[in-house]
């Protein structure tokens, strides 16, 4: 497993490398300053996840992700940021976030948000589920347990690359099915997690554990 860090503080990207290192011993750990060398680490290594802080130098919050997810889109990301108020944390997942660890968390949290991770669930703090406004999203109804036990082996396969961020046309290319077929699958999907939409879905699956074991 190839896991690429994004910050531009050295000593944090340090103490991340040092973590995640304890916890994939046989992964490799790409470390990167600025989104341009993201990018082109990611471009060049294929990462399997990348980690990436919203603060870096010269881009504003949300735009180091949208910025990363236009340019590699087939890369799932996990934002690690200082910033971690819960509209922020929305926005990220509605910008193509597969999950949100603030840095703020204690180390022993910090640890369990990166298991939970690397096991394939969705981690987003607590505070994002438990209500409180936001401008991007409402807070989701519970899931329907009876129709998520009921998707196909192909909606779960769609079901993970929506959660990872990935569009309609991109899923469609991946799977090698119709568009039109995407948009019935993903239907399928909100429908079963309860959600009007993929931030929803995100902060549903995470509720309900779901499982999407990442590619080694």
């Amino acid at each position: 497993m190839k896991i690429l860090v994004t910050d531009d503080h050295p000593i944090m990207r340090e103490a991340l490398k040092i973590a995640l290192a304890s916890m994939l011993p046989d992964g490799e750990i790409i470390c990167a300053g600025t989104l341009g060398e993201a990018v082109s680490l990611a471009r060049a290594h294929e990462p399997t996840l990348a980690i990436l802080d919203l603060g870096l130098p010269g881009q504003s919050g949300i735009g180091s992700l949208t910025s990363f997810r236009e340019q590699v889109p087939e890369v799932p990301v996990v934002v690690f940021s200082a910033l971690d108020d819960r509209a922020t944390v929305l926005s990220a997942l509605d910008a193509g976030a597969m999950g949100f660890i603030p840095k703020t968390v204690p180390s022993d949290v910090l640890m369990s948000a990166l298991r939970i991770v690397f096991a394939g669930a969705i981690y987003v703090p607590p505070e994002a589920l438990d209500g409180g406004s936001a401008p991007t999203v409402d807070r989701p109804a519970p899931p329907r347990p009876e129709e998520f036990a009921a998707l196909t082996p192909r909606q779960r396969e769609v079901m993970q690359l929506l959660l990872q961020g990935h569009s309609n046309k991109r899923i469609c290319r991946q799977l090698s099915i119709a568009e039109n077929t995407v948009k019935v699958h993903v239907s399928a999907v909100l429908r079963a997690l309860n959600a009007e939409n993929r931030t929803q879905a995100v902060l549903a699956a995470s509720r309900l554990g779901v499982r999407m074991p990442l590619s080694p």
